[in-house]
Parts: C-alpha cells; sequence; structure tokens
C-alpha cells in the first residue's frame, strides 16, 4: 500500500485547488539527488508533467551530470533549462573582495552557503519570467535537524513536500512513485569536497532518526549520542524560520533534544 504517495497526493491536491489555477506552473531545481528527484517526481504524478519547469543548475563542472541529466529524462518535463552559475558566483566572489577587502576564496561559509543561495535566486528569477510559478523546497527533515541547509537558499520556497520526512521516508516515496534505485539511493553530497553528507556529518542518518525518535532509549552509544545532540542543538536557530506549507504527514514538530 503506497502510505506516504497516497497522503502527499491529497496534500498536494489540497494545495494546488487552494493556492495555484490551472496555468500555475511548478519550478523544481534538479541536483540529480534523491530529494529534488522525488519532489519532481510527485509534482509530475499529481499535477502533470506539463506544468512543471525543471532547472539544472551546475557550478562550473559537476562530477555528476549525468546523473541529473537522467533525473530530468526521467521526468520528461514541459521546460528543461541549464543555468550555469560558476560565473555569476565568480562575479559575486570579485565584489564582495572588492567591498570588503576580504579573501571570499578563503571563507568556507561563502564558498558553501553562496552557491545554494544563487541558485535559489535563479529559481525565483526563472519563476517571474515566466510568470504564475510556484518554486518548490526540496529539503528533508533530516538535514533541517542536523542545520545541513542554507537560510534562504536549499530550504526556501513556496511549499515543502519533505521537509518532515526523515531520509528513509524519502526514499519511500520515491520508490512508491516508481523512481529508479540509481536515484533514490544516490548518497547525498554537496560534491565539493569529495565526501558523503554523512561522512561529513560523523554519523549515519538512520542513526538520526534512531535517536530524535527515542532519545533517551535508542541503542546509539553515549558519545554517539552527545554528538547527534550537539549538532541539533547548534543547528535549532533554523528549525523554524521558514513557515513554508508542508507535507507533514506525522504530525511532527521540531524539538531540541
Amino acid at each position: 500500500m503506497a502510505i506516504l504517495l497516497d497522503s502527499a497526493t491529497k496534500w498536494l491536491k489540497d494545495l494546488a485547488d487552494k493556492s495555484m489555477d490551472e496555468n500555475t506552473k511548478i519550478v523544481i531545481g534538479i541536483s540529480g539527488g534523491k530529494d529534488s528527484t522525488t519532489v519532481a517526481a510527485l509534482c509530475k504524478n499529481v499535477l502533470g508533467k506539463e506544468k512543471l519547469i525543471c532547472v539544472q543548475m551546475p557550478c562550473g563542472e559537476q562530477s555528476d551530470i549525468d546523473v541529473s541529466n537522467g533525473v530530468v529524462d526521467f521526468i520528461d518535463p514541459k521546460e528543461r533549462l541549464v543555468v550555469n552559475i560558476k560565473d555569476i558566483k565568480a562575479d559575486f566572489a570579485k565584489v564582495l573582495n572588492e567591498v570588503t577587502k576580504k579573501d571570499v576564496a578563503s571563507c568556507g561559509g561563502v564558498q558553501t552557503n553562496l552557491p545554494p543561495r544563487i541558485r535559489m535566486s535563479v529559481l525565483y528569477s526563472i519563476a517571474a519570467l515566466y510568470g504564475n510559478c510556484r518554486v518548490s523546497c526540496n529539503g528533508n527533515l533530516s538535514e533541517k535537524y542536523v542545520g545541513w541547509t542554507t537560510i534562504f537558499g536549499d530550504f526556501a520556497g513556496d511549499f515543502a513536500p519533505l521537509s518532515w520526512l526523515f531520509v528513509d521516508e524519502v526514499q519511500q516515496l520515491g520508490k512508491e512513485l516508481g523512481v529508479n534505485d540509481e536515484f533514490v539511493y544516490k548518497k547525498p553530497s554537496d560534491g565539493m569536497c569529495g565526501m558523503t553528507d554523512e561522512e561529513k556529518l560523523g554519523f549515519l542518518y538512520s542513526e538520526l532518526k534512531e535517536y530524535v525518535q527515542n532519545p533517551k532509549g535508542c541503542n546509539l552509544s553515549q558519545e554517539l549520542k552527545d554528538k547527534i545532540q550537539k549538532k541539533i542543538k547548534f543547528a535549532s536557530f533554523k528549525h523554524n524560520l521558514l513557515n513554508l506549507p508542508s507535507f507533514n504527514p506525522f504530525n511532527r514538530k521540531m524539538e531540541i533534544l
């Protein structure tokens, strides 16, 4: 039984009925990961591929661009756009260097967060150019708990189908939508440092979910519990910044554990 798909379909249909019309289009940034793929597949399934504008936004050379291309081929949207943000990022950094007299290239915060914010600006600019569009937020609950998000970057948008789903639940929804395993189980990474998100975090997303759902009774070492709790607490200022229309089938709330 496609439990998540049935409830996600109802939620998106209700949202469309309340805040969209027959001409509204959905703008989706496609990275090649499971989140954007699942959101695109859900929107295609519920609203139809003719309503979709899929946007790929590599920053120079993208090592997994073949996967991203495969996602867009699978979705087969009405509009397929590619915007390489390499030059935008370089121009932005040049201006910042000149104004602040600082070295943008040596600032990890800028290097990590500038591309997602540029990408969101690109998506909203495309939405404005086409008119009557909604931009999807593709982030999931696991990322939100540990702050693996960029404020007003990848966690911005007009509606959020995945923001209350843990990684394994996103994968479940993707499978129910018929998304290929290649996309559903692709290890998430930022594409910059050569490590997966879980390798950088120092724990698995499955361990994060286990801790969140049962902080005191979970079967994890105290050292790992402390590491996860510290990460959640440090990221807590991000947890409720954006109040987007969100799919929340389990009526979850963000808590500092």
